[in-house]
């Protein structure tokens, strides 16, 4: 069963100081069928979904941001030779100008450790640490261009592998793609990895698809779902037609992959309609859909920023118990995203999607740092609208709204004497 325990950042965009994004479930009573076993060495419950709310501009997105900054890093620093996203805090002066991310994770039943430094130009530090018994243990560990090899872990094929580093690219993606069978798996659970911000959904006025390298080649095989996702959503969707165009040489990525996509609507006879001509919520649920055929049939963490975005409420919801649902979720392929949707804290119809333990806030200091935490640390009670409490600004990571609806620069002193009195 591969996994994700925990994730962590620091000085990367709002992120000044350390900030940890945990998997792990507490140990509430609250099963529901929804949590996984670590294994027995990590002494951990895992939780299948993790949602991030917050204001607006309170570091919701760099949070997911630092996490697909490593995955890239993982899959395509070996390949690309150009400067690393770094995104250094600029409101206050910092430690140390590089920014550090770190993924604590499971992979083919052994547990990880992998821990990045880095600078605009050069990988400053570079660690990975196994569990492959109840001992932990050194694998690499990587320091500007000298890498040392922990005592189990040596063989003359790594040092080989030391020459052939570059400043700026990791050790670990230079490895996997020399075909090194230790690093294989730790480099796969990154492949595992699927980011998409649906505000950004693939098709943008156009009726071409530009695909990424995850879904190159299984866009076509992956129809069916995608069709019947579609048809679930009830948006009118009775068939769709994909056809590949020619590659483009100024196409970013080798494996890019170009597709006309068209659909045939109820009531529509025999017409087929460009998708350019759906709607932004049909386009998002697409989107989505080539999101989610991988990872649930392999497993593997996905990764949305704005899941609500163009979709109805009741959508998100039932996507998000698509993901705590062992039955539809046979993998455990985990769901991290960020969201307003208030609704999945105390949905009108059935129990909450979301356990109190998968819930996280940012909220940004005085000084502009955001600081990332956990729903339990507040101990809501039993039965407590956790929706109520939360646009109540109990928990915090709410907008401060005073001076907008308050303030004579926004509305007129009569607007502004009856929005206060029905207590907007």
């Amino acid at each position: 069963m591969n996994m994700l325990l925990s994730f962590s950042v620091a000085n990367f965009g709002s992120i000044r100081d350390l900030q940890t994004l945990k998997m792990t479930a507490d140990k509430s009573k609250d099963e529901r069928g929804i949590l996984l076993e670590a294994p027995k060495s990590a002494k951990a419950r895992v939780g299948r979904v993790a949602a991030i709310y917050g204001a607006n501009a309170s570091g919701k997105s760099t949070v997911l941001d630092a996490f697909d900054a490593l995955r890239k890093m993982v899959r395509y620093s070996h390949e690309r030779d150009q400067p690393l996203p770094v995104r250094p805090f600029l409101l206050a002066e910092v430690i140390s100008p590089n920014s550090s991310l770190a993924v604590y994770f499971v992979a083919d039943g052994a547990r990880y450790l992998y821990e990045v430094e880095f600078s605009r130009e050069t990988i400053v530090r570079e660690t990975l640490h196994a569990w492959t018994t109840h001992r932990k243990a050194k694998w690499f560990e990587r320091v500007g261009q000298e890498v040392d090899f922990g005592e189990t872990f040596h063989s003359a094929e790594l040092g080989l592998l030391r020459g052939m580093i570059r400043p700026n690219s990791l050790f670990l993606s230079v490895a996997a793609q020399n075909s090194h069978k230790r690093l294989r798996p730790v480099y796969e659970w990154f492949r595992r990895v699927v980011f998409r911000d649906t505000r950004k959904v693939t098709i943008q006025g156009s009726p071409n698809i530009h695909t990424t390298e995850e879904f190159g080649d299984e866009l076509l095989g992956g129809r069916d779902e995608t069709l019947t996702l579609l048809q679930a959503a009830d948006v009118g969707i009775i068939d769709l037609k994909f056809d590949e165009l020619p590659r483009r040489d100024d196409a970013p990525g080798l494996m890019t992959r170009r597709f006309r996509v068209e659909s045939k609507h109820s009531g529509g006879g025999e017409s087929w309609l460009p998708f350019s001509a759906e709607s932004q919520g049909t386009r998002a649920m697409f989107d989505i859909a080539l999101v989610l055929k991988k990872p649930l049939s392999e497993g593997g963490v996905v990764v949305i920023d704005e899941i609500e975005g163009s979709l109805h409420p009741m959508l998100v919801l039932e996507l998000v118990r698509l993901f705590q649902d062992p039955v539809r979720n046979p993998k455990g392929t985990r769901l991290i995203f960020t969201t307003h949707d208030t609704n999945l804290l105390s949905p009108l119809t059935g129990p909450p999607a979301l356990r109190r333990d998968q819930v996280w806030f940012t909220e940004k200091s005085q000084d502009g740092a955001t600081t990332l935490y956990p729903l339990s640390d507040f101990h809501p009670r039993e039965g407590e609208s956790l929706e109520r409490g939360y646009l109540q600004g109990r928990y915090g990571a709410v907008p401060f709204l005073g001076r907008l609806l308050l303030s004579d620069n926004y509305m007129g002193a009569d607007l502004r004497r009856r929005t206060m009195t029905v207590g907007l």
